[in-house]
């Protein structure tokens, strides 16, 4: 059986296809993101959604927020790791970090955000 659920213009539409596009903010981040290169290792880097695109903790969109660069081979073994939240955290943290001695700016994660995904659990 398919979930549905009803669209901003009040029309039904299956689950499955909900998406959640990200703003200018958004996309410029995380191109910023994907250019510093794996947070791991320094190769080139795929974006990985931490808790999905559409991940939201305390009314707070972080979905396309927190991401991490990650290769190929980095990103699938994350999806592998049953414990990965925590590392997950830990590897923002170090992202943040990596980002503003790379660009020289604060990254552009708002303060509300950042402090949503300090504070998820799932």
């Amino acid at each position: 059986m398919t979930t549905l659920k009803m669209n901003a213009r009040g029309a039904m539409r299956p689950r499955a296809y909900r998406t959640s596009q990200p703003s200018v903010r958004q996309k410029r981040w995380r191109e910023e993101v994907r250019a510093l290169g794996s947070i791991i290792s320094g190769g080139p880097a795929v974006i990985h959604h931490a808790v999905g695109r559409t991940a939201k903790h305390d009314r707070i969109e972080i979905g396309h927020w927190f991401i991490l660069p990650l290769t190929e081979l980095e990103h699938r073994a994350m999806h592998r790791n049953q414990c990965r939240k925590v590392s997950e955290k830990e590897w923002f943290t170090v992202l943040i970090q990596k980002y503003v001695n790379v660009y020289g700016k604060p990254s552009a994660v708002p303060d509300d955000v950042y402090k949503a995904i300090r504070e998820y659990h799932r």
